[in-house]
């Protein structure tokens, strides 16, 4: 590998001699093609790193001797440079954490569905739990009381104690309901928070 073969300027002077001689010119016009496009292919070149890398870190594309700037003239040109590459570095950021942002909204959201659809199942589930106590618990009762007159009394009292915690159950299973609906909400009104801070 020949390093000429990677230097812009030098590829640039190399194609503009060939193509010079191909077009029948002689002498000391070979050289100055290959010579001006090889200051074209540089100041390309430098452009080129200046938009790349120079404008990001605050360097000016060229110095203050070229163009007769005065010292005061300079130092504002340099500061001047230096708050355009702090603003653009800012700006970056500024992209970088909205999309952070972004993607923590939406995740919050998925968080959100995926909850009211859990407390939507176990509501369902809460009722349907509730009907079948309640229709059990009826059922019960009714056999226990159509039964009653033939147990004796010490049954009797047995069953009625049984049927009172029957309706204790059906009550705590109500308490639990309306706890699991707080939860949830509690659950979903800190995330909610979360994605306000």
């Amino acid at each position: 590998m020949r390093a000429d073969d990677c230097h812009p300027g030098k590829v640039a002077k190399k194609l503009a001699e060939d193509q010079a001689r191909n077009e029948g010119i002689i002498g000391k016009n070979i050289t100055r093609a290959g010579n001006k496009a090889y200051k074209a292919a540089m100041v390309a070149f430098q452009d080129e790193y200046w938009e790349k890398v120079g404008i990001v870190v605050g360097l000016t594309r060229t110095g203050p001797r070229r163009r007769r700037l005065s010292q005061g003239d300079w130092q504002r040109e340099k500061a001047s440079a230096a708050r355009l590459a702090k603003a653009r570095s800012e700006a970056a950021d500024l992209v970088t954490r909205e999309a952070a942002l972004e993607v923590r909204q939406r995740e919050l959201q998925e968080r959100e569905t995926a909850f009211e659809q859990r407390m939507t199942l176990e509501q369902s589930w809460t009722a349907d739990q509730l009907r079948g106590l309640e229709v059990g618990r009826a059922a019960v009762s009714g056999a226990l009381k159509a039964m009653a007159n033939d147990l004796s009394p010490s049954v009797a009292e047995e069953v009625k104690r049984l049927l009172e915690q029957a309706g204790d159950i059906t009550s705590t299973v109500a308490v639990l309901k309306a706890t699991a609906g707080r939860q949830l909400r509690a659950s979903r009104a800190g995330d909610e928070l979360d994605m306000d801070g």
